[in-house]
């Protein structure tokens, strides 16, 4: 592909001199000398966004030509200029300021003179950003990688450009390090978002980068958050009445949440809507109180929405009249938002309602229609996390194994008007560890595709700094939700290129590979986990090596640290599926032996990884690092004698749990262990019981049954068989002493996912031991999935 494209690259990125042959054109500098001097308002009323692009603007054009060029108030300077912002010139010209959306850009030339500039907050800002991309080809590839042709005759041809961003609203998951100044300064990372015109505010500390005047703000939430919201709403209610909460499926009413896990509202009861109506009001009084304060804009969008579950909806007879009605609940949601609505409507005709198309309420209603102050937001789970979700999220919206999930989206985009759908994808997939896959072929046909639709306000979920290609596929999103019709082979040369440096060879055909892996196949991702992927083969892993192998010998020398840094980061999820499958892979030629050079290159590399993106020190250093030490330990196992050569399958347990339920005990594999049971008096019990259950089918498996005299009473680690059984997605480890315990088939050997599963556990206690001093307790540190010997070869 890249050879392919370089003649294009070339002429995308060739100074726009070459074009003064054949139309007018102003020249900006000459020889190294500056022409024009930019201009800014000479009344005083620019915004600190308009006086930053004029600094932004002064800056590059330096870099570009050599040249100095000032900055000066309109009717101060002797000749032509480049006027930013909103000033008397642009009007003069024709520019109807007041007219111009917030992130609406003007590039307009009018005799020897250039203007720049846009709506407000943003508008000029993105003038500039998009005057320096598209008439001077640079780009900002990574906080530390930038492209800027260097050009001492600059010119530019007659322009008349006015345009905005696709989307309103850009937003992905962000997991740069703002806390350590020698990796990525909060200064630095804030440039590079409003360099490549990102506009995000929330999730991930958006708000924290961007949120200056200097770089028009961002878009955010309103009070109490960005979703699941309507548990926050009742929280602080004094006096509230059962009738304010679901009824559930046995006729009564639900306990009050407390969290976005509990039951939703009854989303019909009068006083309920009231309360409700009262709360969103003292919430956005409160959000104009503070921005007064600090001189920013108030936020305008509200979530408004359910809570994340997938069944604790209401189900009264009016509740469900409406929704059986609508064939939907979406129906019964979107009749109590507009309802709420309604009521704020006039008062903040600019406040907009977000509510959820999610779980039980993702398809779209037959009659009921969103108010215009409503906006919907829609989030297709994949089938990893519920059977009756259906997106593949590995692929995008256009594949065949998308058609369900392509169906409900455009169901949603008929049913409203443009502007009122809001997609919330995602780009990754809950597995037990992380393995090379694509999430930059769906990012950019999804974007094209939404637009399309006249879908208005993205964000991408891709939750994991160690994902493939993870930096590529925010600068992917941040250039094609501004400009969708972008040539995507282009856009991924041109990052190849900046950002791999010398190695943009071999890189480039690795992430070919993966990209057209990734997408081919007609499963849904959840039913081929890494374990069955065909494609993870040894093969595969040794091509992949020698192409990370060369692209680290073309970045020798210090002036290359930085693309050697890139290629060493690439290598993670690598090494992790290696590592994790390691049993599929130990006997070929290319691997036998080596399994503790690849963790060692795993550990530095990770912890490379974790030092350059984790979002806070305290976070991935000191949680994430303790994690990944667990994560170690486990790799280095190896599995018991009885299983030696049977193909198996081992997971350590005690790394990544909810803290309560860690146990740190020496004798344990890895040093920790989790432990069975919620803590309460008298839960532990004889006989003990296990079971594999699939929580869909719903079906169980086996049922392993100690008593007490089968209860080994050394208080010591024992292994113990659970059962056989078909392995799905869904399946997990269920005990009477509770526990739940997803197993994880993405970790499961092929040949076959009948499997036998066995753990390792150690009870203590007099429930369990005969005159026991120790407490009650049930822990379990290992589990092993390992084919049944009659499949064994």
């Amino acid at each position: 592909m890249h050879l392919r494209l370089t003649l294009l690259t070339a002429l995308l990125l060739t100074p726009l001199t070459t074009l003064s042959a054949v139309e007018p054109s102003i020249r900006l500098a000459e020889n190294g000398t500056a022409r024009h001097a930019i201009v800014i308002d000479a009344a005083g009323t620019a915004t600190e966004a308009e006086r930053f692009a004029a600094e932004e603007l002064a800056l590059f054009l330096k870099k570009i030509t050599g040249a100095a060029f000032s900055i000066v108030k309109e009717g101060e300077q002797a000749g032509p200029g480049i006027y930013v912002g909103h000033t008397r010139r642009a009007a003069k010209a024709g520019v109807d300021l007041a007219a111009l959306g917030e992130e609406d850009w003007v590039l307009l030339t009018a005799g020897e003179d250039l203007i720049l500039t846009g709506g407000r907050p943003r508008g000029t800002l993105y003038a500039v950003y998009e005057f320096l991309d598209s008439k001077a080809g640079c780009r900002w590839i990574a906080p530390d990688i930038e492209i800027v042709p260097a050009n001492r005759d600059f010119a530019v041809p007659a322009l008349d450009v006015r345009g905005r961003p696709a989307f309103s609203w850009r937003e992905t998951t962000l997991y740069p390090r703002h806390d350590d100044p020698k990796r990525i300064s909060k200064e630095d990372y804030a440039r590079f978002l409003v360099r490549n015109r990102y506009n995000g505010g929330h999730f991930n500390g958006g708000s924290f980068w961007l949120y200056e005047p200097r770089f028009g703000f961002s878009e955010r939430f309103g009070r109490p958050g960005s979703s699941h919201t309507f548990s926050i709403y009742q929280e602080k209610w004094q006096d509230v009445k059962p009738e304010f909460f679901a009824m559930m499926e046995d006729g009564k009413r639900a306990p009050r949440p407390t969290g976005p896990l509990g039951h939703d509202f009854c989303l019909t009861n009068a006083e309920l809507k009231e309360r409700v109506a009262q709360q969103l009001q003292q919430y956005i009084e409160e959000d104009r109180a503070e921005a007064a304060q600090k001189g920013t804009p108030p936020p305008r969008m509200y979530a408004f929405s359910q809570n994340d579950t997938s069944s604790k909806y209401c189900r009264c007879p009016e509740c469900t009249a409406i929704a059986q009605r609508e064939g939907s609940y979406a129906g019964t949601t979107l009749a109590f938002v507009n309802d709420i609505a309604a009521r704020i409507a006039e008062k903040y005709p600019d406040v907009r309602l977000l509510t959820e198309a999610y779980q039980f309420t993702k398809r779209a209603p037959k009659m009921i229609r969103p108010r215009e102050n409503v906006v919907v937001r829609l989030a297709l789970l994949d089938l990893e996390y519920r059977a009756d979700e259906i997106a593949d999220v590995l692929r995008p919206l256009s594949a065949p194994t998308n058609r369900a999930a392509r169906e409900v989206t455009e169901g949603w985009a008929k049913a409203i008007q443009d502007g009122q759908l809001f997609a919330w994808d995602y780009a990754q997939l809950r597995t037990p560890f992380r393995y090379p896959y694509d999430g930059t072929t769906k990012i950019l046909k999804n974007l094209e595709y939404w637009h399309r639709l006249g879908i208005d306000r993205v964000f991408i979920e891709q939750a994991g700094i160690d994902l493939s290609f993870r930096p590529m596929r925010d600068w992917l999103f941040f250039r094609k939700s501004v400009h969708p019709e972008l040539n995507d082979e282009v856009l991924i040369d041109e990052y190849v290129r900046g950002y791999f440096g010398p190695a943009a060879g071999p890189m480039g055909k690795y992430y070919d590979r993966l990209a057209a892996l990734t997408e081919a196949g007609d499963k849904s991702y959840f039913e081929t986990p890494a374990s069955v992927i065909p494609w993870l083969n040894s093969e595969f892993y040794t091509q992949v090596n020698a192409w990370l192998d060369e692209a680290e010998a073309l970045c020798a020398g210090e002036a290359n640290a930085k693309h050697l840094r890139h290629v060493h980061l690439e290598r993670v999820p690598v090494d992790s599926g290696l590592l994790h499958l390691w049993h599929r892979y130990a006997e070929s030629p290319a691997w036998k032996g080596r399994k503790e050079e690849v963790l060692r290159r795993y550990e530095k590399n990770k912890r490379m990884l974790i030092q350059t993106w984790a979002t806070h020190v305290h976070v991935w250093v000191n949680n994430g690092g303790a994690a990944f030490d667990g994560e170690l330990a486990a790799l280095r196992l190896e599995p018991p004698a009885q299983f030696v050569g049977r193909n198996a399958n081992l997971r350590l347990v005690g790394i990544g749990d909810p803290g309560p339920n860690l146990v740190k005990d020496p004798s344990a594999a890895g040093g920790q262990a989790r432990r069975f049971g919620s803590g309460k008096p008298g839960e532990h019990k004889v006989p003990f019981q296990m079971k594999i259950h699939d929580d869909v089918a719903p079906r169980d498996w086996g049922s392993m049954t100690l008593d007490k005299d089968k209860i080994p009473q050394d208080e010591a680690w024992h292994w113990h068989h659970v059962a056989t059984a078909p392995l799905t997605g869904h399946c997990g480890l269920w005990s009477n002493v509770y526990l739940w315990l997803p197993i994880g088939w993405g970790a499961v050997p092929p040949p076959s996912n009948e499997m036998e599963v066995w753990v390792s556990l150690k009870f203590t206690g007099p429930t369990y031991v005969k005159d026991s001093r120790s407490p009650d307790q049930v822990l379990i540190d290992q589990v092993i999935a390992v084919p049944p010997q009659s499949v064994q070869k």
